[in-house]
């Protein structure tokens, strides 16, 4: 799966730098990726599987990325935003490419067996405590593509013109890494993409296949505090106290209506 999503996001991107690598098909670069992948690319998803990091704190997984494409000859600056690496590919006129791959990994254990599972522990800089780690959401195979997409988005810079940006971001999971990024004024910096490009791998579809939807695939994330305080009172008299779990619950059900009774029906909506 992790080669043919590679495949088809690479078409994606050739279409928008104006490449010839559709009309000449895809039977070389299959093959160039699947040798990569065999000589190279194998390897770094599999260390950076067994070797996850929390959001906030991606320092060796931001490192080995910006080693990587500084050797594809990219022009890389790193910490932005924190743990982020911005990678520029200059291949004259043409529009601003950007295509972007999370990095962080999770605070869950790894029992897969696998030969390359995750045995590591990381403090969290959040929470202050120490979790062990997974890539349990995929973004080792986002960052692994992100290299490939570089090698092989160099080897036919014959065949497209135009600016690629690549960009290894962190935080994913706590909805921070994005905004961390832009308020280091990542577009003012960088300059602002004509084309923005990101996937994510999912189990949900068969092998090979790229999912491509009109507007957003996900939910956008938003959280709200709600405290309810309550007031103590005997278990013989519960009339004098205020009870915060049923306050609670009546807060939750009514809240579950707001999406029925205030949004149109074809707008999606989840509380």
């Amino acid at each position: 799966m992790q080669l043919k999503a590679q495949i088809n996001v690479l078409l994606f991107i050739a279409v928008l730098l104006n490449s010839s690598l559709v009309t000449s098909g895809d039977n070389d670069l299959t093959k160039s990726i699947t040798l990569d992948y065999e000589n190279r690319l194998k390897a770094i998803f599999e260390d950076f599987h067994a070797h996850p990091e929390l959001s906030l704190a991606e320092f060796e997984t931001a490192r080995k990325i910006s080693a990587a494409l500084k050797n594809h000859g990219f022009k890389v600056t790193e910490n932005v935003g924190g743990t982020g690496v911005v990678a520029l590919l200059e291949n004259g006129k043409g529009p601003l490419v950007m295509m972007r791959a999370d990095m962080d990994g999770l605070p869950l254990e790894e029992k897969t067996d696998l030969p390359y599972a995750s045995k590591d522990k990381q403090l969290d800089p959040v929470t202050g405590n120490i979790f062990p780690v997974m890539h349990a959401c995929g973004h080792d195979v986002h960052i692994t593509a992100l290299i490939g997409t570089a090698k092989q988005m160099v080897d036919l810079k014959s065949e497209w013109s135009g600016t690629l940006m690549l960009i290894a971001q962190p935080a994913e999971e706590r909805v921070l890494g994005a905004r961390n990024m832009m308020n280091d004024n990542l577009w003012e910096r960088f300059g602002k993409p004509d084309y923005a490009l990101a996937f994510h791998v999912s189990s949900m579809l068969p092998s090979g296949i790229v999912n491509v939807v009109d507007g957003s695939p996900y939910a956008g994330a938003d959280t709200v505090d709600i405290y309810v305080h309550g007031i103590g009172a005997h278990g013989a008299s519960p009339h004098a106290g205020k009870d915060p779990i049923v306050l609670g619950s009546q807060i939750v059900n009514s809240l579950q209506t707001l999406v029925s009774r205030e949004l149109p029906p074809r707008q999606p909506g989840v509380v």
